[in-house]
């Protein structure tokens, strides 16, 4: 299923946000520890929004352009609350204390935020060979 016949799944109520959600945490808790996609998750955050956009539809309000779609945030871009270390271990302790113009959108269009992902140490290369928490194997 692409992400528009999945998007369109969930507004027709053939599929939840909250089941669409808990496929991809079942994936990511059976293979990150071995693939290192991502760096930092919150399934509990996670779980609370595709609860909310399942309440929405359910009672017939609005929904965003990405409701119930999950996504991955790169480790250099400001989420507030997550950790923002561009993989590097300079910045292991900053704390996002707002969020990016690209993380308000997608929080503003119903989108799940999950995670940050990894990647090469302040975004200098393409491999992930850099990332302070191992280079990623997918």
């Amino acid at each position: 299923m692409n992400i528009l016949e999945k998007s369109q799944s969930i507004r027709n109520h053939e599929l939840t946000s909250k089941d669409n959600l808990e496929t991809f945490i079942k994936q990511i808790e059976k293979d990150n520890s071995s693939i290192r996609a991502f760096v930092e998750l919150n399934f509990d955050e996670a779980r609370k929004k595709a609860e909310e956009i399942d309440d929405k539809i359910k009672n017939g309000q609005k929904v965003g352009k990405l409701a119930g779609m999950v996504v991955g945030i790169k480790s250099n871009i400001n989420v507030e609350d997550f950790h923002i270390t561009a993989a590097s271990p300079t910045l292991e302790n900053y704390l996002g204390s707002y969020d990016a113009t690209v993380t308000r959108r997608i929080k503003a269009e119903d989108g799940i935020i999950i995670g940050m992902t990894n990647m090469d140490e302040f975004a200098a290369g393409s491999s992930t060979e850099t990332s302070f928490f191992g280079h990623t194997d997918n």
